[in-house]
C-alpha cells in the first residue's frame, strides 16, 4: 500500500493522529533513502547528459545543515546521468567546520568552493556567474535525490533548451488589478506542466531542482544590492521574477517524485521565516513595486 493511499484511509482521523502518521511516514521514507546511501560506491557508469553545453550541478549550505549534508551530496553523485562537475558553494567562515564525510566526497567528483554569505543564494548567484555558459541545476541540501531525479530534469530540457525546468511547482495566482495574491491562496504542487494563463503562472520550487539554460536569465538576476533589498529570504521568488522579466518559459517535468527531506533538517531553514511569518507575501509585494513589468498586465501570455 502507498503512503497516500494510507493517509486516504486515516482521513477521518484527528489532525494530530494524522500528523503523527505523516511523520511515520517521513521517517520510514528517510530511514530508505539512508540505506540506499549506506554503502555509497558511485556507478562504474553513467549516461552522457548528452546536453548542448556542460552540465552543473550546484547547492549550498551551512553548518547546521552538515550533519545531512553528506547523504545530500551522495545522492547527487549517484545519478544515472553524470553531471560536469557537482558544485558546493560556502561561505568562508563556514568552511572551517564542514565534517570529514563531506570532504572525503571530492575523491569522488565534488567541488568545494567559497564565496560571498549571500544565505541561500550562494547556490545560484556564484554558478550563474562563473559557469555562464553551462545549464546550471540547483538541488538544496536537506534532501535525498533519487538515482533518476537528474535524467528526468535533463530529458525534459533536451525537448525544451530554452526553457527553465523543474519537477515540483506551484501556481502563483494574480488578481485582476494584477498584484500577486497572497502565497497561502496560490495552489501548491500542481500537476500543471506550464503556465494556466497571464494570472495563474508556474511557479517552480527549489527542492524539486531546477535547471537554468545558458545566459536564460537577465544581468538584472546578478544584482546584489537588489535582491538584498527586496528579497533577502526567497531566492526562489527573485529566480522567478527574473524569469518573467526576461519572458522565459517554465516547464514541470512529467515525472513527480516524493522527496525526502533529512530528518529534523527543516527546523533550521527560511521555510519558517517565510510561510509562516508570510514573509514570502511581504518579499513579492516589494518585488512588483520594483518592477511593474511583473504585473499580467504589462507582460504577454505563453502557455
Amino acid at each position: 500500500m502507498t503512503a497516500k493511499k494510507w493517509i486516504k484511509r486515516i482521513a477521518p482521523w484527528s489532525v494530530s493522529a494524522k500528523r503523527s502518521v505523516n511523520q511515520g511516514i517521513a521517517s520510514w521514507r528517510a530511514n530508505r533513502a539512508l540505506n540506499a546511501l549506506n554503502a555509497f560506491m558511485p556507478p562504474s557508469s553513467q549516461s552522457d547528459h548528452g546536453l548542448s553545453a556542460p552540465l552543473v550541478v550546484s547547492l549550498t549550505s551551512y553548518p547546521p545543515r552538515y550533519p545531512v549534508l553528506a547523504c545530500t551530496i551522495k545522492s547527487l553523485l549517484l545519478q544515472n546521468v553524470k553531471a560536469d562537475k557537482v558544485v558546493l558553494w560556502l561561505a568562508e567562515n563556514d568552511q572551517h567546520s564542514l565534517p570529514d564525510d563531506v570532504l572525503e566526497l571530492v575523491n569522488f567528483g565534488l567541488q568545494i568552493r567559497i564565496c560571498k554569505n549571500l544565505r541561500s543564494y550562494k547556490k545560484i548567484i556564484p554558478s550563474l556567474s562563473e559557469y555562464s555558459d553551462s545549464y546550471i541545476v540547483t538541488a538544496d541540501d536537506d534532501a535525498y535525490y533519487p538515482p533518476n531525479w537528474l535524467k528526468t530534469i535533463v530529458d525534459q530540457a533536451r525537448l525544451t533548451p530554452r526553457a527553465i525546468v523543474g519537477t515540483r511547482g506551484h501556481i502563483a495566482k494574480f488578481a485582476p488589478d494584477g498584484h500577486a495574491k497572497p502565497y497561502a491562496e496560490w495552489t501548491f504542487d500542481t500537476r500543471r506542466r506550464s503556465d494556466v494563463d497571464s494570472h495563474n503562472r508556474l511557479f517552480l520550487t527549489g527542492i524539486g531542482g531546477i535547471i537554468y539554460p545558458p545566459a536564460a536569465l537577465p544581468k538584472e538576476t546578478l544584482n546584489e544590492a537588489a535582491f538584498q533589498r527586496l528579497c533577502p529570504m526567497a531566492d526562489d521568488i527573485w529566480l522567478f521574477a527574473m524569469s518573467e522579466l526576461a519572458g522565459i518559459q517554465r516547464i514541470r517535468t512529467p515525472a513527480r517524485f516524493d522527496f525526502v527531506n533529512w530528518p529534523r533538517s527543516q527546523e533550521c531553514g527560511l521555510v519558517h521565516e517565510n510561510v509562516v511569518a508570510a514573509g514570502n507575501d511581504s518579499q513579492f509585494s516589494a518585488l512588483e513595486a520594483a518592477y511593474p513589468a511583473l504585473s499580467p498586465r504589462n507582460r504577454s501570455f505563453r502557455a
